[in-house]
């Protein structure tokens, strides 16, 4: 890293502590970026002093700057982790838990906006963090071609380490898309602050069947990526002759942004592309995964009733609002509807 002449002369000569003071209340990132840049000693006391400032520094300025570019914030995120530490993902639970957080407060103030738009908007930043992380690993060690270190630490494919936060954010927006509206008052009860979840009595007024659907595409999501996580997983890869588990883990990301696609289209979609991409993508015609990895119970009543509903539909026929009913699921994340 160079360090050009300019501000430096005012931060080489400055003891840790006024470093730390001074990092600790930049106003934005392009100032941090500068300061850090521009002067090795502050680079030093950001990255390298004990205890670390960077977190501190980090949780305030990404989570407190609304406005700042999306761009920022991953580029920022991720050079957060250049510190040849096993532990970064670690670091990356802590930015899911102020996701998190944050997902939960603007679902109080507009349930109705959170359960479409925030819901799949907040995968979307979870993918971005957990693509930002993993890629800015600049350990010693870290063997390139498959993504797993030779030292004794660092045993987690990056891939796989990436997929499960994914999952991990599929299966927190699943509990909003519950199947049975009825029973919401007490799956979204609170027990710490004996109040209901604030998106309940919003839940409860949704039609039973939009839930249905979500709930069934979520869980079939789940499912995928749980199954190709399995290391039974492994005698299907070498069946379908994909040699080595690089490959295996860039088919699952392209599962996974397949799903995640296809997710914001079928809740932005009209109600008979919706039924059309649900029964499509959840009844694969191929042998790749329906042969081993069938519905299970909870998925197959709400498949059922929304062929039922299809097949009821005055819109059914061959073609109709863009839909092509002999569509391959693979084709369904960049269809344009």
């Amino acid at each position: 890293m160079s360090y050009p002449s300019g501000p430096s002369s005012y931060f080489e000569h400055l003891p840790l502590e006024l470093h730390r003071m001074i990092l600790a209340f930049l106003p934005d990132f392009s100032s941090l970026h500068s300061v850090v840049i521009a002067s090795r000693s502050a680079h030093d006391a950001y990255m390298l002093s004990t205890p670390s400032i960077q977190w501190s520094v980090l949780r305030r300025l990404f989570f407190n700057e609304p406005q700042l570019a999306a761009e920022s914030r991953w580029l920022h995120a991720a050079s957060y982790i250049r510190r040849n530490t096993p532990d970064w993902h670690d670091d990356m639970d802590g930015f899911l838990a102020y996701a998190e957080c944050k997902f939960e407060k603007q679902c109080a103030k507009d349930p109705r906006e959170t359960v479409t738009a925030e819901g799949l908007r907040f995968h979307i930043i979870i993918e971005d963090l957990a693509s930002a992380f993993p890629k800015a690993v600049n350990h010693p060690n870290l063997d390139g071609s498959t993504g797993v270190s030779e030292s004794s630490i660092w045993k987690i494919p990056l891939q796989l380490a990436k997929s499960v936060r994914i999952q991990r954010a599929l299966y927190r927006f699943q509990r909003i898309c519950q199947m049975y509206p009825r029973n919401v008052q007490h799956l979204w009860y609170d027990g710490r602050t004996q109040k209901e979840h604030p998106l309940g009595d919003f839940i409860r007024r949704l039609p039973s069947w939009e839930l249905e659907e979500l709930h069934c595409v979520y869980r079939y999501l789940i499912s995928m990526v749980s199954f190709l996580d399995d290391p039974k997983y492994s005698s299907l890869v070498c069946a379908h002759g994909i040699e080595n588990e690089i490959l295996s883990y860039r088919y699952k990301e392209q599962v996974i942004s397949m799903g995640l696609i296809f997710l914001h289209k079928l809740v932005t979609a009209p109600l008979e592309t919706r039924l059309a991409l649900l029964k499509q993508y959840c009844h694969p015609q191929t042998s790749t995964l329906s042969d081993v990895l069938p519905l299970d119970g909870a998925n197959r009543p709400a498949c059922k009733r929304a062929q039922d509903r299809l097949a009821s539909s005055p819109c059914s026929g061959p073609a109709r609002a863009g839909v092509y009913w002999d569509w391959h699921p693979s084709e369904i994340a960049v269809a344009q509807l």
